[in-house]
């Protein structure tokens, strides 16, 4: 849950997955772990994409209106191979005039 949290991403939200160590990527869902695990595990069909070690990217996407879109600010953590947050991206707000 901490790096659903750091993020913002919400249970059972629609996420694309890139596993960096293999090339490839699938969509999928977020569903949180125990609280101080850190995990991030594939499940089910998503199991045959990766293995322990490899190297993820979670993305999630948003469809707003213009009026919406001012001051969004995307979010973006670094993780260590412990999934550790190491860096947190801070982007500048986003701004529609």
């Amino acid at each position: 849950p901490e790096l659903m949290e750091a993020v913002g991403l919400y249970p059972y939200e629609l996420i694309l997955l890139s596993n960096v160590s293999t090339g490839q990527r699938a969509e999928t869902y977020v569903l949180p772990g125990k609280r101080g695990m850190r995990q991030i595990e594939l499940n089910g069909a998503m199991a045959r994409i990766g293995a322990v070690g490899d190297r993820v990217i979670v993305m999630a996407f948003a469809d707003f209106a213009p009026a919406e879109l001012d001051g969004h600010r995307p979010r973006v953590v670094a993780l260590d191979a412990q999934n550790r947050i190491v860096e947190r991206i801070d982007y500048a707000p986003i701004h529609v005039e």
